[in-house]
């Protein structure tokens, strides 16, 4: 049994369903200005062998989204809008900014952020105590100056260097910098993301090639593990997330980048030169 076969039902069935899965989470998180994953800003994406592990990634302009061993959504990280920034430039802008909110503020955001994404609060809170922290940093020559920072760190675990779950506040806009489950177990949203994985492993490439689009469109439904609103499955399909063709004329369309590859949307992946490599891209946090 090849561990590493990835072919290109399951490829096609798992994106789809994680870009259902990051949209849900967008929506029901409802945060000014976090738009649901568009063809216009999916920067690139990796799809894990499944029998080895269901996660994977999604990256976009603005954020990263990333599936755990078991297919849950286990991150979402803000991407840094000024990258070119250093740490010290980013703390002394944030440090002229006014935070919205204080550490109860900031509590009150995270754990209600963390309802929304269906993780058991109540369970969480009596394995592991939240805390909160305001963020700071030394200023000055002799760096002895504290600086407070308008960024608050809510964390649950006695472990600070690596929480059950972890949740990080820009207060000046009451936006996440990330949400980050170290542990899953507390999320009611269903394992495995996608059903019948050796069914679409089965599938030759050659078949599924051959696939239309209402038969792609009910192989994602027949595959996910949950119901996803009607309003995801249209987005997923706007996408045209279609499967290489043998032959024919490739439709324009924009580029999307694969692990290590380049793709169009019509799924045509292109080997990058070894010399190339994948922009650096900065998170929100430094």
């Amino acid at each position: 049994m090849e561990k590493l076969l990835v072919t290109l039902a399951y490829k096609y069935v798992a994106l789809a369903l994680m870009l259902a899965e990051a949209n849900h989470a967008v929506r029901q998180l409802e945060i000014p200005g976090w738009n649901p994953v568009a063809p216009t800003n999916l920067v690139s994406y990796h799809v894990a062998p499944p029998r080895l592990m269901r996660g994977g990634s999604l990256d976009t302009t603005t954020h990263l989204f990333g599936f755990g061993r078991d297919g849950q959504l286990q991150f979402i990280h803000r991407l840094e809008s000024d990258p070119s920034l250093s740490i010290e430039e980013r703390h002394r802008r944030w440090a002229k900014m006014k935070s919205l909110i204080d550490t109860n503020g900031a509590y009150a955001l995270a754990s209600n952020w963390l309802a929304r994404l269906e993780v058991d609060v109540v369970a969480l809170e009596q394995m592991h105590p939240p805390s909160v922290v305001q963020e700071f940093y030394y200023s000055g020559s002799q760096s002895t100056r504290r600086v407070m920072l308008p960024r608050f760190e809510v964390r649950w675990g006695t472990n600070q260097m690596r929480p059950a779950v972890w949740v990080s506040i820009f207060g000046p806009t009451r936006e996440p910098i990330h949400i980050r489950q170290e542990d899953v177990s507390f999320s009611r949203r269903p394992k495995g993301l996608v059903r019948d994985v050796e069914r679409l492993l089965a599938i030759p490439n050659q078949t599924f090639v051959a696939y239309s689009s209402l038969q792609k469109s009910n192989l994602v439904v027949e595959s996910a593990m949950t119901a996803y609103p009607a309003h995801a499955l249209v987005e997923l399909e706007k996408r045209r997330l279609d499967a290489p063709r043998s032959a024919g004329k490739q439709r324009n369309s924009p580029k999307i980048r694969e692990a290590g590859s380049e793709t169009n949307v019509t799924g045509q992946v292109q080997r990058l030169p070894s010399k190339q490599s994948k922009p650096q891209r900065a998170y929100f946090d430094p």
